[in-house]
């Protein structure tokens, strides 16, 4: 299929093709675990502090931690988060940190190797 196909075909569904280039920084080998002093970086990094991450799989696979491999899950993480963290530290003394929530799905697909990750929009 030629992108002119693609263009035309009326059952694709039609959205705007998102043009700007991927930085550099964001392509080629993973980085390396940072150094440990690094995460105190600020606007470099944000830290979440993981309270709970659960694994949904309908691949049976035993033990259950052996779900962390299987190609088709669904993860559930909870985290504590503080809106000021980060930004003025001075600003958030006498806030609650809340709980939030992020879903994950993350799908291989075996005949092409591609991986895909979904999260829902953001509400």
């Amino acid at each position: 299929m030629n992108d002119q196909s693609f263009l035309e075909n009326p059952v694709l569904p039609r959205q705007p093709l998102e043009l700007e280039p991927v930085d550099v920084f964001y392509k080629g080998s993973l980085h390396e675990w940072p150094q440990e002093d690094a995460f105190n970086d600020n606007k470099q990094f944000y830290v979440l502090n993981l309270s709970k991450v659960a694994i949904e799989t309908k691949e049976n696979m035993e033990p259950s931690s052996e779900r962390l491999k299987a190609r088709n899950v669904f993860f559930y993480i909870k985290y504590k988060y503080h809106a000021n963290q980060g930004r003025d530290p001075k600003r958030h003394l006498g806030h609650k940190t809340r709980d939030r929530i992020a879903i994950v799905r993350r799908a291989l697909d075996k005949n092409t190797g591609h991986l895909t990750l979904e999260f829902p929009e953001a509400v």
